[in-house]
């Protein structure tokens, strides 16, 4: 996610499959496809989108990771401090943190003590939440599950030495069924760098959830609003008029971060009444 009204963009920012963790309810019908589906957009984008999708009016949205740790600013602390080098960054680590402290030397402190996978589960299925969503990796690189192209870099190996994306996910599979992957970190190159086409026709035709994963349109810098499943556009997107494809607005309660930070203020949380209004109509809620 980018800060609030700015999409951040440092070099080298990997292509982000973020695996959102499961969808709707039990009742689940699923998209059949009719034929195979090449890797090309005009026969990925006449792929119809699985109906549960047009059920799940609302979703939840995680961002939690190394970032979680400073809690300051954003989730883009790594970018805001080393690679923009912004002073208030720089003024906060050198207040808090001892010289030659790197951005690497939060990762054993993120401990997710507290991360208890069942009860996060209940708590989002009480909300009325049909979808979640985990960042399973956000843009410097930490991911929450052992991944292999991540070696030393990820939950599993630093930290709390869990994979928190499969135990979540295992939690929320005993509640929700469908899948949905929601990509990220798409803009510096077009599709064909990420080799998306070809990803999503494996994924359309051969994946374990062909018939019933969703996906979004942030697959290239080509692509947003225009391609994939349904249509993001941009972050916290509210359309003055009906679209005539489907969509999801993705927006936070934190009216500066889209991750936890603890010098939040109660001012700077969204109102009830505001996200009510905002939300009731549309989709998908970001925490």
């Amino acid at each position: 996610m980018g800060a609030p009204g700015k999409k951040w963009r440092p070099v080298g920012t990997e292509l982000l499959l973020l695996l959102l963790l499961l969808g709707a309810t039990e009742s689940v019908r699923r998209a059949q496809p009719l034929r195979r589906y090449t890797p090309d957009w005009p026969s990925l984008d006449s792929r119809p989108l699985p109906s549960w999708f047009d059920e799940a009016k609302f979703g939840v949205f995680i961002h939690w990771g190394v970032f979680s740790v400073p809690a300051w600013g954003s989730e883009w602390f790594w970018w805001n401090w080393q690679g923009a080098g912004r002073p208030q960054y720089q003024r906060f680590m050198r207040d808090n943190y001892p010289p030659g402290f790197s951005y690497a030397d939060f990762g054993p402190q993120f401990t997710a003590r507290f991360f208890h996978p069942e009860e996060w589960a209940d708590l989002f299925q009480a909300a009325g939440a049909k979808y979640v969503v985990l960042t399973t990796k956000h843009h410097e690189g930490f991911t929450n599950w052992p991944s292999p192209v991540s070696w030393n870099w990820n939950s599993k190996d630093v930290g709390p030495h869990r994979d928190l994306v499969g135990e979540l996910g295992t939690a929320l599979r005993k509640r929700y069924k469908p899948d949905l992957i929601w990509s990220d970190g798409e803009w510096e190159c077009p599709d064909t760098y990420w080799n998306s086409t070809n990803f999503l026709s494996w994924l359309y035709n051969d994946s374990p959830v062909k018939d019933e994963v969703v996906v979004n349109d942030r697959w290239g810098q080509n692509c947003s609003c225009h391609h994939g499943g349904y249509y993001n556009c941009e972050d916290k997107f509210k359309p003055q008029s009906l679209p005539d494809h489907k969509w999801e607005m993705c927006t936070s309660i934190d009216k500066f971060s889209w991750g936890y930070r603890r010098d939040m203020a109660i001012s700077d949380v969204t109102e009830e009444s505001e996200i009510i209004s905002v939300t009731a109509p549309l989709s998908f809620l970001f925490f």
